[in-house]
């Protein structure tokens, strides 16, 4: 046994616990299985949670394991006495992949409380949904004995405004220890930082305000559709967003994933030409819509945030023809309107192919719409023989199926043990699914919001996913399908030679502007990455880490360095 778990158990003692000794865990942790060994973006994360005090956002790429980093975390605080109990808070529909997770990989005991008066005061895990911790925030964490609040898909509460912070605000009051979890830090404006982090530090006065005074920066105009013009926004001061965020948050990309744990993500964009029938019916849904559906054909992807969900509100018809004809026509059954839509078509066949490619290959079909999207793949796939399971909303009626928990939850089983080759997810399936051996993710749409796109494609790229095949052979092909405009509404060869090009479609322009705004969080991300780092930490004498930062360190004049020895640090934009 070594000296710091005495030191450890001596103190538990005398605080009238009782703490064993490590076992020969991976993870060095009792409390975690002997099976668990964390991966050394795990660990890290986990030693910068400790260095913060308890206190710390995981912003991981999707399929990178935050929820188990989050649960290794807590057990390492409990085993050092440094935490007790934890009330975890996630989305209705993920609380049996936490609660899996606990009991797969540790010790503890752990309960899925659906309402407040069903918290365990004698678990060490209570998780709930977010609608059970608004009804009494402050109780929960009462009858619980919590001091850890962990909160799965972290972003859902960046309204600092709405009634989901509120509850958590309060109820953070009762904890010492915070972990948030979330792979969309930024989803609509990096000023969404700011409540996120007065959140987990417990800081009422960082706000969304102040964080645009100190980092944000007007870097271009965009005109939107209505005439009026809009700040386009970038990073500013990096390097005091670096000493003001990092501490206190831990992000890991995809990338950052060492070795073959997580499969190559192989993306292709397939631009589908609809039929003349279909645009035809495409256009009469957007003649209605005056001066938007000029905005939608121009291909300057700039806009405001506020200007694209006022339009993708508005072309709901239009993206649901761009989809299926049967959504312009009522005359059309499912079925036929997947035998007469160019992209479903192609989508189908593509995913006969994919299958036959390999026995053990299998498809990820994705939709944002169950009415000219869900309904017409399921058709697709019934008139082409291809038996799959549905993962979307509870309680909808798809083609004369309903969709029920019990259902839903078959169908993935189903999908993971290779009962069924294909499964079609809705929005609904866009968080906390982990389908990990899925070799393909084909898109029927898209999202404006980047974040989306790639949380749902994350489904099918996981850590430790395809491990059955050698690690060159773990590939995810990942297609995003786009409805265009036909050949014969290509501009005329004189009209090209003056800069005229083919109308954009709502499926083009719905992934231009996710791009643009993805070029936007990549600059706050980039600044979170290795080379943005501190240049060195220091631990003080009460046990406080003070990590000192590039423009920190006094800069000289090159003779006085000479004199001095004292090397120069001089700040670099990450790449």
């Amino acid at each position: 046994m070594s000296g710091f778990y005495r030191i450890l158990i001596k103190t538990a003692a005398e605080q009238g616990k009782t703490l064993e000794p490590p076992t020969k865990s991976g993870s060095g942790v009792p409390t975690m299985v002997p099976e668990f060994t964390p991966k050394p973006h795990q660990v890290e994360a986990v030693k910068r949670l400790e260095e913060n005090d308890g206190k710390m956002i995981m912003v991981h790429a999707m399929g990178t394991g935050k929820t188990l980093t989050s649960i290794y975390g807590f057990e390492k605080m409990r085993n050092q006495g440094k935490a007790n109990k934890a009330i975890v808070i996630t989305p209705a529909g993920l609380r049996n992949n936490f609660f899996d997770s606990i009991v797969r990989f540790t010790k503890s005991k752990a309960v899925i409380a659906n309402q407040p008066d069903k918290i365990d005061p004698n678990a060490q895990y209570n998780v709930v949904s977010y609608e059970t911790f608004r009804k009494d925030s402050k109780g929960i964490m009462a009858k619980a004995g919590a001091d850890t609040m962990i909160v799965d898909e972290y972003h859902r509460v960046r309204n600092s405004g709405a009634s989901t912070h509120k509850a958590l605000f309060e109820g953070r009051q009762e904890a010492k220890n915070f972990i948030g979890l979330t792979a969309s830090f930024i989803n609509n404006k990096p000023s969404e930082i700011a409540p996120l982090l007065a959140l987990s530090e417990n800081n009422p006065n960082l706000t969304e305000p102040e964080f645009n005074a100190k980092f944000v920066r007007t870097i271009g105009a965009i005109k939107s559709f209505t005439g009026s013009t809009k700040k386009q926004l970038g990073l500013k001061n990096a390097p005091e967003f670096v000493k003001a965020v990092y501490p206190k948050v831990d992000f890991v990309a995809t990338e950052d994933v060492a070795g073959n744990d997580m499969p190559k993500k192989q993306v292709k964009e397939v631009p589908v030409p609809m039929s003349d029938e279909q645009y035809k019916l495409y256009q009469l849904s957007l003649n209605k819509l005056g001066p938007i559906s000029e905005y939608i054909e121009r291909r300057d992807p700039n806009i405001s945030v506020r200007d694209t969900e006022r339009i993708f509100t508005q072309i709901g018809q239009a993206r649901q023809i761009a989809n299926s004809v049967g959504m312009g026509r009522k005359d059309i059954t499912p079925e036929q309107a997947a035998e007469r839509t160019p992209k479903v078509r192609q989508i189908i066949a593509d995913t006969v192919k994919h299958l036959a490619d390999k026995p053990d290959n299998n498809v990820v079909l994705y939709t944002n719409l169950v009415n000219g999207g869900v309904d017409v793949l399921n058709a697709g796939l019934r008139k082409a023989g291809i038996d799959h399971a549905l993962f979307i909303g509870k309680g909808t009626e798809v083609n004369g199926t309903n969709v029920t928990e019990t259902t839903r939850q078959e169908g993935v089983n189903e999908f993971k043990e290779g009962k069924k080759r294909v499964i079609v997810i809705s929005g609904a399936g866009a968080e906390g699914l982990d389908l990990k051996n899925a070799t393909a993710f084909y898109a029927l749409d898209g999202h404006f919001n980047p974040e989306r796109v790639l949380q749902a494609e994350a489904r099918a790229r996981r850590l430790g996913g395809q491990a059955h095949r050698p690690p060159e052979q773990r590939i995810v092909d990942v297609r995003r399908y786009k409805s265009v405009a036909p050949v014969s509404e290509q501009p005329s060869f004189i009209r090209r030679a003056f800069g005229a090009e083919r109308p954009r479609t709502t499926d083009e322009w719905m992934y231009d502007v996710a791009a643009e705004k993805y070029k936007t969080n990549k600059q706050y991300y980039n600044a979170l990455k290795e080379p943005a780092k501190y240049v060195r930490k220091e631990i003080g004498p009460t046990g406080k880490v003070r990590y000192i930062y590039p423009q920190e360190v006094p800069q000289q004049g090159f003779f006085a360095r000479m004199f001095s020895g004292q090397p120069e640090y001089k700040y670099e934009a990450p790449k």
